[in-house]
């Protein structure tokens, strides 16, 4: 911490210094991601073009059509959404939002909620796939998913945005953004409600919808006072409200068991390039608050009566220097001290268990040398966290490629480790341990990428992961405990076609093999095999696109008597397309699931039948 302030100090006094000099030194939007000098490193970035061009409704849709990236949604919008990266669990995953970290470290295993996540204001979504804590820290056991909103610029503007279709669901979006010199604004307002249908199948008998409502509002300004240092704030509230079922599969109706939640962020960010632009520094101050409860009155089902109440904050303070030292060497150095804190109420029929505020932090040091070259590039990096309750924690992160101009062909190896501590509900609630220690993983992959002719990209990946000492709940203690491994690996091919200025082909499959390693079985819900395909149309104001999806056999657990279960394989076509007629009106519509397919994604939880939308969206 003590060091984070001195490196502030001396970055503005260097930055005094270069002002008297004369430097010029052009700020640039920050550098989370440089392809070029990290080629190595397995990520998919969803740009501001796809979201428009999708209208999901909420983030977890985007991920979908990701190569190794599973989505399973057990029932209509607001339900509760498990993405699994490579086969980790869904709480493995550290998402970020403009640099706070959006994960509850209130619920059992610091999971975040993407039922309710909005897409709109979004400039992009950048997901990194494997373990990746030396550039992020804990958290980073299975992926990270970095999310940055939209930055105000040029000549105000606003924009709006209307949909509604199927299940009764209507959605609304409205933006302002603009700059005026040294000022850059941004600000949007947008919301969601559908009737939704049964979350337990309503194959299984059961009738009663489960509708949601969700809102969020988010806000960014930016103050670059000349070319040498800017500043970002930012500010981001969702709420959602949802209705819930007691459990998927027949009889799982419940007519008024409702959860509500709501969410804050804030992120103060500032960054600096002296040195002749050859030393970079961001150093941010991010806050995050979740706040959690539900309530489930006695009915004609069930003469349970139940409430809950969850409030956790996250406080981060993080510094980035990145230091060319040639044109072909970077030295990185990240430097964050976070602090989570969380209290519960729960009762049901009376009976009360509590866990009173409850507190840990975490301090971290890394540093990660880069190369790159026209034939060699890679990078080693290492990790040392500072735990208040378990100690020091190291990790670590290495990787070596080669480029072959001559034939456009890139290939790469990397190994890399990632940890995570336990959550505090699973340190201190009544079924928590005190006890318990990091959960760790590690990773092996290797790419190939090959540019060949006509505008085609290949590319193909094999990843094996590894997971040990994860916490679990412990049937016969009625506790967590370290007692689960699991190993992931598998092939990940990516497939990019530019058949034409007009038509664009892209495409990608994957083929995970999964082990849980305390019964020698397949991981629940991760299909065995998985793909994508989306044919793009784009011409002057015209553009299309259609999309199958194809989802292969799956295991899971019944939700009534817990017995092994396999869910079947399914293919989903959908199908979209907009026309701007004026910059004032642009008209899109989309089918989902065209030839109404019954499938569940998880077993006994419903799925969409045959959806359609409409929508208007432009400028003000």
């Amino acid at each position: 911490m003590a060091f984070l302030v001195i490196w502030g100090l001396f970055s503005q006094l260097v930055l005094a210094a270069d002002r008297e000099s004369g430097a010029e030194i052009v700020v640039q939007a920050p550098r989370l991601l440089d392809e070029s000098i990290e080629a190595s490193r397995s990520v998919t970035i969803i740009t501001e073009q796809e979201i428009r061009s999708k209208n999901p409704a909420t983030v977890a849709d985007l991920l979908r059509d990701l190569p190794g990236v599973e989505v399973v949604r057990q029932g209509p919008i607001g339900q509760t959404v498990s993405v699994f990266i490579r086969g980790a669990r869904s709480e493995d995953t550290l998402v970020l939002i403009d640099g706070v970290i959006g994960n509850d470290s209130m619920s059992p295993s610091r999971g975040f909620d993407f039922s309710s996540l909005s897409p709109h204001n979004i400039e992009r979504i950048e997901v990194y796939r494997g373990p990746q804590s030396v550039r992020f820290g804990a958290g980073a056991l299975g992926g990270v998913i970095n999310i940055i909103t939209k930055e105000g610029r040029g000549t105000p503007k606003g924009m709006y945005f209307f949909e509604g279709g199927t299940y009764d669901t209507a959605k609304a979006a409205l933006a302002f953004q603009g700059g005026s010199g040294a000022i850059g604004y941004s600000v949007s307002a947008d919301g969601t409600q559908t009737r939704g249908f049964p979350a337990a199948a309503a194959q299984e008998g059961n009738t009663i919808p489960n509708g949601a409502t969700i809102g969020t509002t988010s806000g960014k300004l930016t103050w670059q006072p000349d070319k040498l240092s800017k500043i970002d704030a930012v500010a981001h509230y969702s709420q959602a409200q949802v209705d819930l079922d007691r459990h998927g599969g027949a009889r799982g109706d419940d007519p008024n068991d409702t959860s509500k939640a709501t969410q804050f962020l804030s992120t103060l960010e500032g960054r600096s390039r002296f040195f002749d632009e050859r030393l970079s520094s961001t150093l941010g101050v991010y806050y995050s608050e979740v706040n959690r409860s539900g309530i489930n009155l006695p009915d004609s089902i069930s003469s349970d009566f139940t409430t809950d109440t969850f409030l956790s904050e996250n406080q981060r303070i993080a510094s980035v220097h990145e230091f060319n030292l040639t044109d072909n060497h970077l030295v990185r150095l990240n430097l964050e001290w976070n602090r989570e804190t969380g209290a519960s109420a729960s009762s049901f029929n009376g009976l009360a268990t509590n866990v009173s505020r409850q507190e840990q932090s975490i301090l971290g040091e890394a540093i990660t040398y880069l190369y790159e070259s026209p034939t060699w590039f890679g990078d080693v990096g290492a990790r040392l966290d500072e735990q208040s309750k378990i100690g020091n924690i190291p990790s670590w992160r290495g990787s070596l490629g080669r480029t072959l101009p001559a034939i456009d062909t890139r290939l790469s190896l990397t190994y890399g480790t990632g940890f995570k501590v336990p959550s505090l509900y699973q340190l201190y609630s009544i079924y928590g341990d005190q006890s318990l220690q990091i959960e760790s993983s590690s990773t092996f992959e290797a790419t190939i990428e090959q540019k060949l002719p006509l505008l085609l990209t290949a590319s193909l990946g094999y990843f094996q992961n590894s997971y040990r000492n994860m916490i679990d709940y412990d049937l016969t203690t009625n506790k967590y405990l370290n007692i689960s491994s699991a190993n992931c690996s598998g092939i990940e091919t990516q497939l990019s076609f530019q058949l034409s200025p007009e038509w664009s082909l892209v495409g990608n499959y994957t083929y995970l093999n999964s082990v849980d390693g305390n019964t020698g079985l397949p991981l629940v819900r991760r299909p065995t095999n998985s793909a994508n395909l989306t044919a793009r149309y784009h011409r002057l104001l015209a553009e299309a696109f259609s999309q199958i999806q194809i989802k292969g056999q799956r295991p899971d657990v019944d939700p009534i008597t817990f017995v092994n279960v396999t869910d079947p394989p399914y293919i989903l076509f959908n199908l979209g397309a907009s026309y701007i007629f004026s910059p004032l009106a642009k008209v899109s519509a989309r089918i989902e699931n065209l030839f109404n397919h019954q499938y569940e994604e998880a077993a006994g939880y419903g799925s969409p039948g045959f959806s359609y939308y409409v929508g208007v969206s432009g400028e003000l």
